[in-house]
């Protein structure tokens, strides 16, 4: 008897239930129930369903809208959703890599002062400037005297330099079609200010960086400096790098660099990479013989050497026109040289040009220059043997690839030199990495011994 009076009570509180939450009434109630077994959430879910089939437009008025199983009521719901709504596609994502540039927006921390920024006369820069971009203007070339002071050793580069931050570099490196060559300055490292003595300041090396590169310097402490060595894991010094403008992708760096290997080194890029496009460079390629001969900088000759390099030309181009005259001694020798042009007079000068004219070199016969270009290659070694890939840097400029036998003597090599013109009394061959005078070892070894093998760049220098 109890087990009745709690089941219709049961059945009581889940009428009440149902009325509650549909607000219909109990005899709907009852019956809703009674068809779903007094399951009160599956009778709840099959009014509302029948409620919803009530209020759809197009009904027959013969067909009760009330299904009669929960089971029909699921299936109709999967049915609707097959032929629902479709899932939206996966929305693109762009994000950034690297950021732009970021505005300060606190105090910006003073750098500490370079040691060498003590030698600087940053007064006497903007002028030297202003003057070089005046004479530019007026398609003049001044005319100065090589100073000798700590401030013009260590100066930065200040024609070639970029003046800006990273991004604007690469956004005029794109719009120009250059490579971005980036150069981090650490104070601390007398290397890197050796970079602006010999390595910025060699007039090859310029003319190149001018036509091919974007130059950004700055120092490793800026706020500019120590964003990029973040980025780019900058940890030893000095610092030279090329980057694409475009990606921002480093291509090349250098931690140990002299202006003969910086100069064959980033002419070999060059000649791989003309320009960040992949097709020829806006301003054409430049070879190292003809940047050589171009226009010297003021601040690199006095007159007395421009003057030297002008006897010397003239030498050179009377010797190509006189090949076949007999040997002569030149009557203009280096005492001569500053004795003519220390003078005012125009007898002199007039002395001097005539005698340029006129004379003829050393060695300018045919059989002597025969008689040496044959002598060399009895130094050779077998055919038989490896060969050792030379690449031989001239003082002009011109580079010439040769290949020897392993088993060759130094010797073949110092006369294959001479045979070229340059007297190996008055020249030294030098080696980097390490750093050797092949002239100073026994010309009777090979060139194998002597670290002449597989392959090595080797650079004709004249005695200081």
């Amino acid at each position: 008897m109890s087990d009745i009076e709690n089941d219709e009570t049961l059945k009581s509180a889940k009428v009440d239930q149902f009325c509650h939450v549909t607000g219909s009434d109990s005899e709907t109630a009852n019956r809703t129930l009674e068809a779903c077994g007094w399951n009160i959430e599956l009778a709840i879910n099959m009014h509302v369903d029948s409620i919803e089939c009530l209020d759809t437009p197009v009904v027959d008025a013969g067909v009760e809208p009330v299904t009669n199983t929960s089971a029909a009521t699921s299936s109709q719901n999967v049915v609707n959703d097959s032929h629902g709504e479709v899932r939206a596609p996966i929305p693109p994502v762009r994000q950034v890599l690297v950021e732009d540039g970021y505005n300060h927006s606190f105090r910006v921390r003073q750098n500490p002062a370079s040691v060498f920024d003590a030698f600087r006369d940053f007064e006497a820069e903007a002028r030297w400037q202003e003057e070089l971009h005046r004479d530019a203007e007026a398609g003049q070339s001044g005319s100065y005297i090589k100073r000798r002071t700590l401030e013009d050793l260590f100066r930065p580069p200040l024609d070639l330099l970029f003046r800006g931050s990273m991004e604007l570099a690469r956004e005029k490196g794109s719009k120009q079609n250059k490579w971005l060559m980036v150069n981090i300055q650490n104070n601390r490292e007398f290397q890197c200010q050796v970079l602006n003595r010999d390595v910025w300041s060699n007039v090859a090396v310029k003319s190149i960086i001018s036509e091919h590169f974007i130059f950004w310097q700055v120092y490793h402490d800026s706020s500019d400096g120590q964003r990029y060595m973040q980025f780019y894991n900058v940890h030893q010094f000095p610092y030279v790098a090329i980057l694409d403008p475009r990606t921002g992708e480093k291509l090349k760096s250098w931690n140990t660099i002299d202006s003969l290997t910086f100069l064959d080194a980033i002419t070999e890029f060059l000649s791989d990479h003309p320009s960040p496009n992949g097709g020829p460079s806006n301003s054409q390629f430049v070879e190292p013989a003809a940047l050589a001969e171009s226009e010297k900088n003021p601040y690199e000759e006095s007159e007395e050497m421009q003057l030297k390099a002008a006897i010397a030309a003239s030498l050179a181009e009377s010797s190509n026109n006189h090949n076949n005259v007999d040997n002569t001694n030149v009557c203009v020798d280096d005492e001569s040289d500053y004795e003519a042009f220390d003078s005012d007079t125009e007898d002199s000068t007039s002395k001097v040009q005539n005698c340029i004219k006129y004379e003829t070199p050393v060695i300018t016969s045919k059989e002597d220059v025969k008689e040496t270009t044959e002598s060399w290659k009895t130094f050779l070694g077998s055919e038989n043997a490896k060969t050792s890939e030379l690449i031989i840097r001239f003082p002009d400029g011109k580079r010439e690839q040769m290949s020897f036998p392993a088993d060759s003597q130094l010797k073949a090599l110092l006369l294959y030199i001479s045979s070229k013109g340059y007297d190996m009394q008055e020249y030294d061959l030098i080696t980097n990495f390490p750093k050797r005078n092949l002239k100073e070892m026994p010309s009777t070894e090979t060139l194998s011994a002597v670290g002449l093998f597989p392959r090595e760049t080797v650079f004709v220098q004249q005695k200081s």
